[in-house]
């Protein structure tokens, strides 16, 4: 469990990462292609309250708009969204590869406590497979429209279009952040050099995570409270299966070589005193 100082329960990013990766069992994608079409029709099915439940959603290639427009003539629901797709692509200068779009959302579903915790699972799914652009339909007749939009916006969704009678909305997201999953010690700079060279702004200030291993509860306290005193946000979890403390230490700085070394070294002397190991860092990237 992770305390503040004061005592208090606090959820790190730290924590929700741990808790993703055990809801990843929860998942199962399943997709079918349409050979006249080119769309691969897809669904996420998971587990809730011991029912199963479906999430349709398609999957959409630059390929998919050199087909036949007659192609599409008993599909007037795949017309519209293509028709949307293709303005959006071109207003917005971008170019598209492939996109997997939501076209709609069950309510009883965005009640879900850990609704927002599946977007970002499936957000992350679908990066691993190499498709970087994801947009969601928000119906916003449907009664919990607002939920579902505030929770896109926290997880980085912009609403790019809305229909002219303002019954629904096209969030879209290019799921181009980069998450080290096991915060690397980058000791030649190389992720960032990666970074750079996938086109990432070095010169925006980010919020980096600095990763602390305290063998006791007793030093994670101490040396949590000196950290904080150099301006970081400090979150405290427990590992119990690792007997340690970890300390996630959260600091805006430019994401640079240089500003990595210095930081970490700050660290290393801040905690010289104690049984302290510094286990990397790792960034959100957009």
């Amino acid at each position: 469990m992770r305390l503040n100082l004061h005592g208090e329960r606090i959820t790190s990013s730290y924590e929700k990462e741990r808790k993703m990766e055990r809801s990843k069992q929860v998942f199962s994608y399943k997709t079918e292609v349409d050979p006249e079409t080119e769309i691969i029709y897809g669904h996420v099915t998971m587990m809730t309250d011991r029912k199963a439940a479906d999430v349709p959603y398609y999957v959409i290639s630059d390929e998919v708009f050199a087909v036949d427009e007659d192609s599409f003539a008993d599909k007037p629901g795949v017309n519209d969204l293509l028709g949307m797709l293709e303005f959006f692509y071109t207003e917005s200068d971008r170019l598209l590869d492939t996109v997997v779009v939501f076209p709609q959302m069950r309510d009883d579903l965005i009640r879900m406590e850990t609704f927002s915790d599946w977007l970002q699972q499936w957000q992350r799914y679908f990066y691993l497979s190499n498709v970087k652009d994801i947009g969601f339909i928000v119906s916003h007749t449907q009664p919990e429209s607002e939920r579902f939009c505030m929770i896109l916006e926290e997880l980085g969704f912009e609403e790019m279009l809305s229909s002219e009678e303002e019954q629904q909305s096209f969030y879209f997201y290019n799921v181009t952040y980069i998450t080290p999953v096991d915060f690397p010690n980058d000791d030649d700079g190389a992720v960032l050099q990666s970074l750079k060279d996938s086109g990432v702004d070095m010169s925006k200030p980010r919020e980096v995570e600095f990763i602390l291993l305290c063998p006791n509860r007793r030093s994670a306290r101490k040396v949590a409270k000196l950290v904080e005193l150099e301006g970081y946000e400090v979150d405290v979890d427990e590992d119990e299966e690792h007997e340690e403390f970890v300390l996630v230490c959260k600091k805006v700085i430019h994401l640079t070589h240089a500003e990595i070394v210095k930081h970490q070294h700050d660290l290393e002397e801040i905690t010289a005193r104690y049984e302290v190991k510094i286990d990397g860092w790792g960034a959100m990237v957009d």
